[in-house]
């Protein structure tokens, strides 16, 4: 392999590693009320001489709604003295909450995700473009 062939192999290595795509995480904290986790990746990188790294954990990954707990189902009462629905509900309720130790999906936002607000529009002018730290969960899976 000539050089140039070799230097244009790494290089094109090196580049498809740094665009951002689907990845695996590991929930290291959520906060409910803000619908914000903290996330651990779970692909290990590598230095130029083999050193495997940890990569730096993703703080205030975006949650969606399918993650969090359902209120009027958390606090239903039944009135019929025969039915076990309240108990069910509650522990669907509980079992759809995302918890610390989860495995998710996250896939970083084309751009940064700081000035969201809402259905406002976001100011075009991010310098952060395809960064991890404007992850957006988008499911959760048992393994």
């Amino acid at each position: 392999m000539s050089e140039i062939t070799k230097f244009f192999t790494e290089y094109q290595h090196e580049m498809l590693l740094s665009v951002s795509t689907l990845a695996p995480g590991k929930v290291i904290n959520f906060d409910e009320a803000r619908q914000r986790a903290d996330i651990q990746p779970l692909f290990l990188t590598a230095d130029k001489t083999d050193n495997v790294y940890k990569q730096s954990i993703i703080h205030d990954a975006l949650v969606p709604d399918h993650l969090t707990g359902i209120e009027m189902f958390e606090k239903h009462e039944c009135s019929w003295s025969a039915c076990d629905c309240d108990s069910v509900l509650k522990k669907y309720a509980e079992w759809r909450k995302l918890k610390a130790g989860n495995l998710v999906f996250y896939i970083p936002a084309q751009r940064s995700l700081a000035d969201l607000n809402g259905t406002d529009f976001i100011d075009p002018d991010s310098h952060d473009l395809m960064s991890s730290n404007d992850a957006v969960i988008v499911g959760r899976f048992s393994m």
